[in-house]
């Protein structure tokens, strides 16, 4: 029991980093907002290639990247015209990542729809309620830590 709380003071110092990053961007809205979520969006692609192929260290970099640019291309598009853009980095994954394909393609797909939804939502109904549901999400993480 002991060994899975070693690791609670770092995460709990690189939780409150985010958080205060996190909350900065969503408050400052804009420009700011859009850049922040597909640094974010590319770097949870970059992560997902690394634990689905290690040693694909530049898929990794090309994906995150077509990512990050996909969704702010995206961001400018009418919703309509967005969806295709958005799921181009993961249709072009398939030919870039070795194995796990279809887990690349689903991940990647979520990942970067959920990173537009939250834009979406924060510039059409206001920052209230991407507040709440990050909160939801980081309360509910935390809490499963403690489970």
């Amino acid at each position: 029991m002991a060994r899975s709380w070693e690791d609670l003071t770092a995460r709990v110092i690189s939780g409150l980093g985010m958080v205060v990053i996190g909350l900065a961007v969503i408050w400052a809205g804009g420009h700011i907002l859009r850049i922040g979520f597909a640094l974010i969006a590319a770097g949870m692609v970059w992560e997902l290639v690394r634990l689905l192929v290690p040693e694909a260290r530049r898929s990794a970099l090309a994906m995150s990247g077509a990512a990050g640019a996909a969704l702010i291309g995206a961001l400018y598009l009418p919703v309509l015209l967005a969806l295709p853009l958005l799921l181009a980095p993961a249709m072009a994954g398939i030919a870039w990542v070795p194995r796990h394909r279809v887990l690349y393609l689903s991940f990647t797909a979520m990942i970067i729809v959920a990173a537009f939804g939250m834009v979406q939502l924060r510039e059409v109904s206001g920052m209230g309620w991407l507040l709440w549901l990050v909160l939801v999400v980081v309360a509910t993480d935390v809490a499963g830590y403690f489970a």
